[in-house]
């Protein structure tokens, strides 16, 4: 559940971002939301990936 959330806030202040940088609201953005989204979770995910590669090369040398 806490990582929806941090995704979420992230997302938010993208937004707001795009919104003080270019005064207008797009429906277009919701296709540029969804990519950011889309490599915000990817990133996370390849960290995580990685994380249990680590953890079971320590568990086999124990």
């Amino acid at each position: 559940m806490s990582g929806t959330w941090i995704v979420a806030v992230l997302n938010n202040e993208h937004a707001d971002r795009l919104f003080k940088r270019t005064g207008i609201i797009s429906e277009a953005w919701a296709a540029e939301e969804f990519i950011f989204m889309a490599g915000l979770v990817f990133i996370i995910s390849r960290v995580f990936k990685r994380g249990v590669e680590i953890q079971s090369e320590n568990d086999l040398t124990v």
